[in-house]
């Protein structure tokens, strides 16, 4: 599944507990979610929080993104690839 990813979206692997804002601003890009990913700048939201934090879930990322609760579409998205990122703890996909 990881190579998948990788090959998905074009990217180098690598342990998502290391990224910073920066990589998570891009990965949200990358999963077509572009036009909300300049309200994490900043945020403090980073690899080690969506990595380790149970609590941080595709609500409190949709927080972050300051995401209507009314954009529906937008909440599957970011909870199917946040669920992706969990299911592929130790080494998802990211910008090289």
């Amino acid at each position: 599944m990881q190579k998948f990813i990788c090959a998905l979206y074009g990217m180098v692997c690598a342990d998502v507990m290391v990224w910073s804002n920066e990589r998570v601003i891009r990965w949200v890009q990358s999963v077509g979610l572009r036009e909300y990913s300049g309200n994490l700048i900043e945020s403090g939201v980073h690899g080690a929080l969506v990595a380790l934090d149970e609590s941080f879930d595709h609500h409190s990322m949709a927080l972050a993104l300051q995401i209507p609760s009314s954009n529906g579409q937008v909440f599957i998205t970011i909870n199917i690839q946040l669920e992706l990122l969990n299911h592929n703890s130790s080494s998802v996909a990211v910008y090289s």
